[in-house]
């Protein structure tokens, strides 16, 4: 985060994207696009399952906990950040149907969104290249993504795979994630995520009002 006066310097010459009356303005755009998606889920209430989701930890399992009429088992912690746990639990106990669980304080719908957007715009063989989102229940505490369950790991699992052995990763297969990662944005580009409803340019490239309204949100 910038500090005061960077900001107001921003706000002299352009427009800081991360101030919280730009960001609060665009969620307002969004919002009623968000509400017309296909598995989206809000409530002004906090969550209030039977499980209490204060209580799932890494070593959590076969918890049960119902969320929208589907019951989730939970059959451990995947991962876990500064803001949102993952957990891989199996619908209605269901082995065959596991997916993850994306627990994120505070409530969070933009990757939903983002989500929906590479369904819109990318198809075939390209869009299996990235995550797929079932749904996503808002509550005013918490939201709680569903997502698909990816068995294979992160390169951040095959990084550290390598490292407990005292190994580094052989140059071919970095490459090969290189090139992977490389052709996956240039994908997004050529979507246009952000959607652009035209090309203009702001002077010395500054982002100011007329050139982030440029942006179509839909």
């Amino acid at each position: 985060m910038v500090d005061h006066i960077e900001s107001a310097t921003l706000e002299n010459n352009g427009i800081n994207p991360w101030d919280t009356s730009t960001m609060n303005d665009l969620w307002k755009k969004i919002n009623p696009l968000m509400r017309k998606l296909e598995g989206y889920c809000s409530s002004t209430k906090p969550y209030t399952g039977k499980v209490a989701l204060s209580t799932l930890k890494n070593a959590s399992k076969n918890k049960v906990i119902e969320i929208g009429g589907m019951k989730y088992r939970i059959k451990g912690c995947a991962g876990q950040g500064g803001f949102a746990q993952i957990y891989k639990a199996n619908v209605n106990s269901d082995s065959d149907n596991a997916v993850a669980l994306k627990i994120q304080k505070p409530t969070f719908s933009w990757e939903f969104y983002m989500y929906r957007q590479l369904d819109q715009r990318i198809s075939g063989r390209e869009r299996s290249s990235y995550g797929f989102a079932h749904r996503v229940h808002l509550f005013s505490d918490c939201s709680i993504l569903v997502c698909n369950y990816l068995a294979h790991g992160t390169l951040q699992d095959v990084i550290n795979s390598d490292v407990a052995v005292g190994k580094s990763m052989e140059e071919v297969l970095c490459i090969y994630y290189t090139t992977e990662m490389l052709h996956t944005i240039e994908t997004l580009h050529n979507v246009d995520l952000p959607k652009k409803k035209k090309e203009k340019k702001s002077p010395k490239g500054k982002v100011t009002k007329e050139s982030l309204n440029d942006y179509k949100l839909t």
